[in-house]
C-alpha cells in the first residue's frame, strides 16, 4: 500500500476512533461510573444543574461542568496512538482526531444548549438537537453527532418521553445532590 493511501486511512481513522471511544466513555464512565463517581459527578452536574430537562437552552452561552474526564481520555488516546503507530501515521491520526473532537463534537455539543443558535435554521441540525434533548430525558443517544453505535447497541431513541428516566442508575444521587447544594 502506498504511504499516501495509508496516511488518508489514518486521517479518516482519527475521527472514527473519537466516535467509538466517546460513545463508550460517555455511556459507561460518565453515566455508568465504572471509573468511580468523580467523573460521573461532573457529568451529573451537566444534566441536573446546568441543563436539566426544564431548561435545556437557558441562554446564548454554554456553561461547562468543567469535567476533566474528556481530557484524561484525550491524553490516553494521543499517547497510545503515538506509542502504537509509526509517527508518519500516528501524527495524522492524532491531529484529525483532535480537530474532530474539538471543532465538531465539542462545538456541536455546546451549541445544543445555546438559545437561538445560528444552525437552528437547518432541519438536520434541529434533528441532532432533538436527539440530544432525548438524551437528557432518558439513558439513550450517547453519541453526540453520530448515533451509529447507539443504533448498533440498542441505545438509540428518537422518541421524547414526558416521564424523565434515571440517566445515572449507578450514581450515589443523594451524595451528588448534597454536594451540589453545598457548592451553590
Amino acid at each position: 500500500m502506498s504511504v499516501i493511501f495509508l496516511t488518508i486511512f489514518f486521517i479518516i481513522l482519527g475521527p472514527v476512533v473519537v466516535e467509538i471511544t466517546g460513545y463508550f466513555w460517555h455511556r459507561f464512565v460518565e453515566h455508568g461510573g465504572i471509573f468511580g463517581s468523580s467523573i460521573q459527578y461532573k457529568h451529573y452536574l451537566h444534566h441536573e444543574r446546568d441543563y436539566p430537562t426544564t431548561k435545556l437552552r437557558p441562554h446564548k452561552s454554554y456553561t461547562s461542568a468543567r469535567s476533566y474526564g474528556w481530557y484524561v481520555l484525550t491524553v490516553f488516546l494521543v499517547v497510545s496512538t503515538y506509542l502504537l503507530l509509526p509517527l508518519r501515521y500516528s501524527l495524522p491520526m492524532i491531529l484529525s482526531g483532535l480537530v474532530y473532537a474539538k471543532f465538531v463534537i465539542s462545538t456541536f455539543h455546546s451549541s445544543f444548549h445555546k438559545k437561538n443558535y445560528w444552525l437552528n435554521r437547518y432541519t438536520w441540525y434541529k434533528r441532532l438537537v432533538y436527539l440530544h434533548d432525548i438524551h437528557h430525558y432518558k439513558p439513550v443517544n450517547y453519541g453526540i453527532n453520530l448515533f451509529v453505535l447507539d443504533r448498533l447497541f440498542g441505545t438509540f431513541s428518537d422518541t421524547k418521553t414526558s416521564k424523565i428516566e434515571d440517566n445515572f442508575p449507578s450514581a450515589p444521587k443523594k451524595q451528588f445532590r448534597l454536594k451540589m447544594q453545598k457548592n451553590q
